[in-house]
C-alpha cells in the first residue's frame, strides 16, 4: 500500500482501516439494476439526528419536506419516513445512448414494515400490475409510461420512482446476476464502504477521469485534454458522522501503473486546492488539511477527515443555493437567512 500526501489524524486512519474487500454490500445495492449509473444512499436515522438537519427544521425546513409527495404517501400509509425507514436509496439509469447522463430516477427505501406497506397499497383499491412475483402499482402515467409506481421488494423494501426502473429491481430480486452486484468492479469498490457510513455512493461512466484531467488542466492553465488520465468507470463513496466526518472516494484503475499516475495527478489537485483556499479564505484553509490519496494495487482511495461544525458552517452559507434548486418556490428558511 502506498501513500501519496502527508498522514492524518489517527480517527482518519482507524476508520479506513476497517474498510477491506470481503464485506457485505452495503444496506439498498441488492436489488440495483445493471444499467445503474448513479446511486446515492442515506441513513435517514442518523442523517436527521445531526446538528445541521435539527436546524434546518427548527427554521421552517420541514415546510419544504412536508411538499414532497413521497412523504405524503409514507405518512398516508401510517410511516413515519425520517423514524421507520432506515435507508432512502437514489437510483439513477441511463438506458440506450441517450445525451442526458441519467433519464430515469427511482429511489428504494428500506429498513421498515414492508407488509404494513402492501397492505395499505392493496386496501386503497389502486390498481397493480404484477411483474416478476412483485405488484406494481401505478401512480401517475404520463403518455402510456407511468413515471411514478410503487411496488414491495421484500418485507422491508420497497422501490418507487419509474415503473421500468422498478422492473429492472425485480429482474434483480428474481435474478440477481442481472444487477451491479454481478459486476467485479462495482462489487469490489461497494464492498469498500465502510458499514457506519450515513451516506455511500456509487457512480458509473465510460470514463469519468475526464472530467478529473480538465479540472486540473484549467487549474494549471493547460489546454483541455492535456495530460490525459486512464479511464475509470467506477467510482464509489461514502462519510462517515462524527465530531469529524470521514469522506472517502475509490475508484478502481486499469492497471497498478495507472492507478499510481492518477493518484499523482489527484495529489496535483489536492495541493492546488489547497493553496487556493489558503489565498482565498484562509479561516477555511484547515478543511483540506487531511486531504489524503492512498493506492492499493488497481485501488486508488482519496479521503479527508472534516470537523463537522466547519460544514455546518459551509452549508449555512450555501443552504440558500440548495433550497432554491432541490425544492423550488420554498426559499431559504429565516433563521438560516440570518446567519443564526
Amino acid at each position: 500500500m502506498r501513500f501519496r500526501g502527508p498522514m492524518t489524524a489517527a480517527a482518519l486512519a482507524v476508520v479506513l482501516a476497517g474498510c477491506a474487500t470481503g464485506k457485505p454490500l452495503p444496506s439498498g445495492a441488492a436489488y440495483l439494476p445493471r444499467d445503474s449509473v448513479f446511486v446515492v444512499s442515506f441513513d435517514l436515522p442518523t442523517l436527521t439526528a445531526t446538528d445541521l438537519y435539527k436546524e434546518l427544521k427548527e427554521s421552517g425546513g420541514a415546510v419544504g419536506l412536508n411538499r414532497i409527495n413521497l412523504i405524503k404517501f409514507a405518512k398516508a400509509a401510517g410511516l413515519d419516513p425520517f423514524r421507520d425507514v432506515k435507508w432512502l436509496t437514489f437510483v439513477g439509469r441511463r438506458r440506450g445512448e441517450s445525451e442526458i447522463p441519467i433519464n430515469e430516477l427511482s429511489a428504494v427505501a428500506s429498513g421498515f414494515d414492508g407488509k404494513k406497506v402492501y397492505g395499505f397499497l392493496k386496501g386503497s383499491g389502486l390498481p397493480s400490475d404484477p411483474y416478476e412475483g412483485m405488484d406494481i402499482f401505478p401512480i401517475v402515467i404520463v403518455k402510456d409510461h407511468c413515471r411514478f409506481c410503487l411496488g414491495v421488494l421484500d418485507d422491508t423494501t420497497a422501490a418507487f420512482g419509474d415503473g421500468e426502473t422498478l422492473k429492472a429491481m425485480a429482474d434483480v430480486r428474481h435474478a440477481p446476476d442481472t444487477g451491479v452486484a454481478s459486476e467485479a468492479a462495482a462489487t469490489a469498490l461497494l464492498r469498500r464502504i465502510d458499514p457506519r457510513a450515513a451516506a455511500w455512493g456509487l457512480v458509473r461512466g465510460k470514463n469519468l477521469s475526464e472530467g478529473l484531467a480538465d479540472l486540473l488542466a484549467r487549474l494549471q492553465g493547460a489546454s483541455k485534454g492535456a495530460g490525459a488520465l486512464a479511464p475509470i468507470s467506477d467510482v464509489s463513496f461514502f462519510a462517515v458522522p462524527g465530531e469529524n466526518i470521514v469522506v472517502a472516494v475509490d475508484a478502481l484503475a486499469g492497471s497498478d501503473e495507472d492507478a499510481l499516475l492518477i493518484a499523482d495527478v489527484i495529489q496535483g489537485a489536492g495541493s492546488l486546492g489547497k493553496l487556493a483556499l489558503k489565498q482565498a479564505k484562509p479561516e477555511q484553509s484547515a478543511l483540506l488539511s487531511s486531504f489524503r490519496v492512498q493506492v492499493d494495487g488497481k485501488l486508488i482511495r482519496v479521503s479527508a477527515s472534516v470537523p463537522q461544525a466547519k460544514l455546518v458552517e459551509l452549508a449555512r452559507q450555501v443552504a440558500g443555493g440548495l433550497f432554491d434548486s432541490v425544492l423550488p418556490g420554498v426559499g431559504l428558511p429565516s433563521g438560516l437567512s440570518s446567519g443564526r
